[in-house]
Formats: structure tokens, sequence, C-alpha cells
């Protein structure tokens, strides 16, 4: 593993030293209860830094970019946010080199994250197939409670995905759990990214397992957590209160989407 991650890190060095790229991929998940077979996607975005990566939903970016220009202008519309929600409002940071993975979300009023305290564990199997224009082979992993299949390519030297999978020798170009509730997939890769806002939001630290019971405590009672009295961290509408620029929003739709199964 240390070898792997220096060997990253001087690949990560090599490759994006010049410029940013940016991974589209596709996630395609259940969009109703367990026994709803409706699906829906939207577009998620893996930005690779020389220091490291941030992978967010389409929809973020895209509402990251309007905020900026009513607050250059002065000029506050919502009609324009509209249709850009998403039940998907994190962020992942993956730091190389030192091999952190921080996620970032808000629950009600504030924002949170919690520094990824498990590390994923690949096996890699000899089973290749051609992906698009990439040869790829196949890995396993058990994370977040859910059986996840990933195809990786050597034909990209980053060894990053979407999400918190990262670690093969490889992009991964495709990963999809078991049971078919949700599936990343590559659909681009784009060049010479503008950078994104220079805003730092305040973050609360929490552990993982303080914060999965925060935001299991926000799904069974949304109301409680925006009350008046509720004061703990950045606003909504305070300028701290934003992630990458904008406000992180919460649709309420977090209950039926969960990347991961919440420990008990």
């Amino acid at each position: 593993m240390k070898l792997l991650s220096l060997l990253l890190a001087l690949c990560m060095g090599g490759i994006v030293s010049a410029q940013q790229m940016r991974y589209v991929y596709e996630l395609s998940y259940s969009a109703g209860s367990a026994l709803d077979t409706q699906r829906a996607s939207e577009n998620m975005y893996l930005d690779i830094r020389k220091e490291g990566s941030i992978f967010r939903a389409e929809n973020a970016v895209r509402r990251d970019s309007i905020m900026q220009r009513m607050r250059d202008t002065r000029n506050f519309d919502r009609q324009q946010l509209q249709g850009l929600r998403s039940p998907f409002n994190f962020q992942i940071e993956k730091k190389y080199g030192s091999e952190k993975i921080v996620y970032q979300e808000r629950i009600g009023r504030d924002l949170y994250q919690y520094e990824e305290d498990r590390p994923i564990t690949w096996q890699i199997h000899s089973e290749t197939k051609k992906i698009g224009d990439y040869l790829a082979q196949k890995a396993s992993t058990e994370f977040g409670g859910r059986h996840w299949d990933a195809w990786f390519t050597a034909d990209v030297p980053v060894f990053d995905g979407p999400y918190k999978f990262s670690g093969l020798p490889g992009l991964i170009i495709k990963v999809e759990d078991r049971e078919g509730k949700y599936s990343f997939d590559l659909k681009e890769i784009r060049t010479s990214v503008e950078a994104g806002s220079a805003d730092s939001p305040t973050f609360i630290p929490l552990k993982r397992a303080a914060f999965e019971a925060q935001k299991a405590r926000f799904i069974s009672d949304p109301q409680a957590f925006m009350g008046p009295m509720r004061r703990t961290g950045p606003q909504t509408g305070s300028p701290g209160g934003r992630m990458g620029g904008v406000r992180m929003q919460n649709d309420g739709s977090t209950a039926v989407n969960q990347l991961e199964i919440p420990e008990k």
C-alpha cells in the first residue's frame, strides 16, 4: 500500500501539474423504495488536481457557478436554480500522499465533515473486458455495507475513481454494487477545467459514527434540525454556509438514496 501511495503521488504529479482534469461519471440508481424498479441518473464530477481530488454532483457545480455570478452581479434570481437539486449533496475530498478521504455534507442548517476511517481493501481478479475504448480489469471489495464490483484501466494512470473508491492501479471507469442499486460509469474525460470558488466554509468535524447518528436523527425528524433555536454551525443564509461557493442543499431524499448502509 505504501508503494502504491508513492506511485500515486508521482503519477499524479506528472499528469495534473499543468492542468486540472475532470472525469464525468453517470450515477444510475434506484429512485424509489426497495420494491420499486424505477431508476434515475445524474452526472457526477471527479475533479483531479495535483494535491488531490474532489467528487460531487454536476448540479452542485452548476449551482456554484450560478450563485457566484449572482454574487458578482448582485442580481439574485432563484428561478435560475430550479432543476438543480440533487439527492446526493455531499462532497468528497481525497488528499494524495496522506491517503485521507474527507466526506462533507449539510445536515439541516449545519455543515459537517468526517475523515473516513475504513480502508478500502481490493481483491483484483484476472477477468478483463473492453469498456468503451478501454481494456478494463475487474476488482471487488466490501464497503459501506455493500459488495462492489469495479473495473479499472491501466490505460489511464490515475489511481482514483468515483465516490470514495480509489487505490487500484489505474482509473476506475465503472463500479456497481451487486444488488444493482448503484452504478458509476465513466462517460467523459475533460481537460483545462476552471478552478472552483475560493470560498472556505467552516465545517463541524465529527467522527464517522457520530455523523451517521446525526444524519439518522435528521432523516427521522427534519423539522427538529431546522428550528430557530438551532445555531451550532454556519447558517444556510450566511456566507460561510456554502460548500464550494454555494449553499449545500438537503432536499430530504437522503432517506431513499443512501450509497452506504448505516451500521446498526
